[in-house]
């Protein structure tokens, strides 16, 4: 029976199985196919922690599973980890060797796996200190089929892949998917080359993307029409910041049989929490839906309406991983770091924090303000407040980029239809290159910079 329908099959042997051709699972690039030759061994460096520097190929997928199969824990790093985030990390855990992708550089005296940890990813959260989480076989396994459900996945063969394996998204939702259920995975070029990546999912028949909404910006830029569409493309999942709606029209040129789901997670919850499917233009642009299966959320604090998000899960993390090897358990309900409210039982995602700020008395979600600034000409929005004259009361800033500026004239007509007066941010600037972190994300210290240094110029108010 296959794991697809088998709920007593686990991660960790569905793993085996790939890797002895025993299962469905398949993998490529286009060019050459997931083999069940070993490639290396790894009993050495069994029950010892590695940090790991993975790439989107089928010899670093290969190169995983038998490291997990073998049971090494990695620590997956991105891609474009800077060298000196790399090495402070490197220095803070003497004990856990390094895997650069092709070679080991093993540490004299290992530390030793002393919990059920079965990987690690490495996430910043919201203080921006490196945080390593430790997942678990059987969290891992709960949480890969609560996403199956939840998704829609039933019907879905194939997934490609244009989010680094490195990042808790890509790597549950697609490749530990893929090996869980015996479906194919296919390693697409990326954003660097949209084009080929478009082409080479059309030809391969995929049938699952996951991406974040900056990729959404690069396809939409492409331009699109019906007879480029890729009818194979059956659900599109977006996460990791909000669902970019100003380009549903696009992703539907793009993807006309598929359907859209808006993704909320975090990396303690390996990674997923809710699910909502956006059916709509007019869709709630912080509305993610409701809980997946096994998944309990509350909304902490003191005030009725709006508090920090919590969530407990049998598909969470076990917990931070410590220079010894062991790991610092969660508390009984664990903080996503976001500030949230239900409505009928649906949850809304604020934003951070210093995304939720007071005008007139009111509390607003600045996301809510990014998405009123957008139209089909920025492609990148960032809204955040500044400390304001009047005590408790803030002032708002807006960066934008795009094809070309707007004019003042433009930007206002833009903003009587969609904001009232007193939520205007009170100053809007453009940027022509958009600083963005290593998983793609705006890096919104950047901006902040180059706005308190005057180095971007001024839209509104007029100079």
């Amino acid at each position: 029976m296959s794991p697809a329908t088998d709920s007593g099959t686990d991660l960790r042997a569905s793993i085996r199985a790939a890797l002895e051709g025993r299962s469905g699972f398949e993998a490529t690039d286009g060019d050459t196919a997931f083999s069940a030759v070993p490639v290396q061994d790894w009993a050495a460096y069994a029950r010892q922690f590695l940090f790991w520097k993975t790439s989107n190929s089928l010899i670093a997928v290969r190169h995983l599973l038998e490291a997990i199969d073998a049971g090494v824990v990695p620590i997956l790093v991105p891609p474009r980890i800077p060298a000196h985030k790399l090495s402070t990390l490197r220095l803070d855990h003497p004990g856990f060797g390094y895997f650069d992708g092709e070679e080991i550089e093993p540490v004299p005296a290992p530390v030793h796996v002393h919990a059920d940890a079965i990987l690690c990813v490495l996430t910043s959260g919201s203080t921006g200190k490196p945080k390593l989480v430790a997942a678990s076989d059987a969290g891992l396994t709960a949480g890969i089929r609560a996403i199956h459900a939840s998704q829609h996945l039933e019907e879905i063969a194939s997934t490609g892949v244009v989010l680094p394996l490195a990042y808790s998204f890509a790597l549950v939702n697609q490749l530990l998917w893929a090996v869980l259920f015996e479906r194919r995975l296919v390693l697409l070029p990326g954003m660097v080359d949209p084009a080929s990546t478009l082409d080479m999912a059309r030809r391969e028949h995929v049938a699952m993307l996951c991406m974040v909404a900056a990729q959404v910006q690069t396809l939409a830029a492409l331009g699109f029409d019906a007879e480029e569409a890729l009818a194979s493309v059956k659900i599109v999942n977006l996460a990791g910041s909000t669902f970019p709606l100003s380009h549903l029209g696009s992703l539907r040129a793009m993807f006309p049989s598929a359907r859209f789901f808006n993704n909320y997670g975090c990396t303690e919850a390996m990674p997923r929490l809710t699910a909502a499917e956006v059916v709509s233009d007019d869709h709630p642009v912080t509305l993610v839906g409701r809980p997946i299966a096994g998944v309990s959320i509350r909304i902490a604090g003191e005030d009725p309406d709006v508090g920090p998000i919590e969530f407990k899960s049998a598909s969470a993390s076990i917990g931070l991983l410590r220079p010894d090897g062991t790991v610092e358990p969660h508390g009984e309900w664990i903080a996503s770091g976001d500030l949230g409210r239900f409505d009928n039982g649906d949850l809304h995602v604020l934003g951070r924090h210093d995304q939720v700020v007071k005008l007139g008395g009111e509390r607003v979600s600045l996301l809510e303000i990014e998405y009123a600034l957008q139209s089909a000409d920025m492609s990148s929005i960032a809204a955040w407040a500044e400390p304001g004259d009047r005590e408790g009361e803030a002032v708002l800033v807006a960066v934008m980029a795009g094809q070309e500026p707007p004019t003042t004239a433009e930007l206002m007509r833009h903003l009587r239809e969609r904001l009232p007066r007193p939520m205007w941010p009170s100053r809007m600037l453009w940027a022509e290159e958009w600083p963005l972190l290593p998983n793609g994300k705006t890096d919104r210290v950047e901006l902040q910079r180059l706005v308190r240094s005057d180095s971007l110029p001024r839209l509104y108010p007029a100079n």
